[in-house]
């Protein structure tokens, strides 16, 4: 799915009502690409659409990548996919990087090291 210039709500309840279309289709859809890299410009009425349009696929289990190559786009998709709270979603810079994510197995946050010491170096304890 593609969105492009400036889109306004309106064209995402579009998309919406297209990507709620295809899901209803066999075959099942594993994964989604939704390409923002000719956006120029994304308000944040648009950023809340997509955001429902978000929790709606990340209920269905579906695995979503938004290429997002300006700054502002891709902030706005971090937005996008923290306020849909779905760990299937990430925004990526480029093709290939969409291409690994939508192949993988896990979700963001499965891959952390969280154990103690890894952001820092442990200090020695005294004795």
């Amino acid at each position: 799915m593609q969105l492009w210039g400036e889109p306004t709500r309106d064209h995402v309840e579009e998309l919406a009502a297209e990507v709620e279309r295809s899901l209803r289709v066999p075959p099942r859809v594993e994964q989604l690409l939704l390409e923002l890299s000719e956006v120029r410009h994304i308000d944040v009425s648009t950023c809340r659409s997509l955001a429902r349009l978000q929790r709606k696929v990340g209920a269905l289990g579906i695995r979503t990548a938004f290429l997002a190559a300006r700054p502002r786009v891709k902030g706005a998709a971090w937005w996008i996919v923290h306020a849909a709270r779905d760990p299937l979603a990430m925004p990526v810079p480029d093709l290939p990087s969409a291409e690994e994510w939508l192949s993988g197995s896990s979700e963001r946050l499965d891959e952390v090291d969280t154990s103690p010491g890894r952001a820092r170096k442990e200090r020695p304890r005294e004795e």
